[in-house]
């Protein structure tokens, strides 16, 4: 027996993006792969979102036999970037040395912040910043949640940061939704 592709065996020549503006599904707007061939497979709406409202989009394939059916429809919701967090401080650790970083939590602007990026500035060039994931992970819902992280002195003593003990340690952190 001899099985053929659900693709008629046929490469695809376009595909077909659309997105409701909102309207939830009643009508549809094609995006990108109706008028003009197009491969693309990502594409960012930038024009009528409006932050919390939700969208739906659907996307279908064509090859030489025509139009495949739309897959079923996705909904997103729209949200902006989260204000910017305020200037995180710092302070140390009594026991054992380290750096305890603490930040207020900025408005999330429509969406819950769902982590943050913590990193810390190279003591030899100002330019340079980078994370600690090992001690301190903005994706970790415990850090999340806390709005804190805990940095071991050996930590910032190595490379990339480098600090000696009496350099003031900077760092900043980013929201994200």
């Amino acid at each position: 027996m001899n099985f053929s592709p659900n693709n008629g065996d046929s490469a695809i020549i376009t595909y077909n993006l659309q997105w409701d503006r909102g309207t939830n599904g009643v009508t549809w707007y094609n995006l990108i792969g109706s008028s003009t061939d197009s491969l693309t497979t990502s594409y960012i709406v930038t024009n009528g979102v409006v932050a919390g409202n939700f969208f739906m989009f659907r996307v279908r394939a064509k090859n030489q036999w025509g139009w495949g059916s739309f897959s079923p429809s996705f909904t997103i919701q729209a949200s902006t970037m989260p204000d910017k967090v305020s200037v995180p401080t710092t302070s140390i650790v009594a026991e054992t040395g380290a750096v305890l970083v603490q930040w207020q939590k900025p408005n999330e602007r429509s969406n819950e912040i769902d982590m943050y990026k913590i990193e810390i500035q190279s003591s030899s060039d100002s330019s340079i910043w980078s994370e600690s994931l090992a001690s301190c992970d903005g994706k970790l819902p415990s850090v999340v949640l806390s709005r804190q992280c805990i940095i071991p002195m050996e930590i910032l003593l190595a490379a990339p940061f480098s600090y000696q003990l009496s350099q003031v340690i900077k760092v900043r952190v980013t929201a994200h939704n």
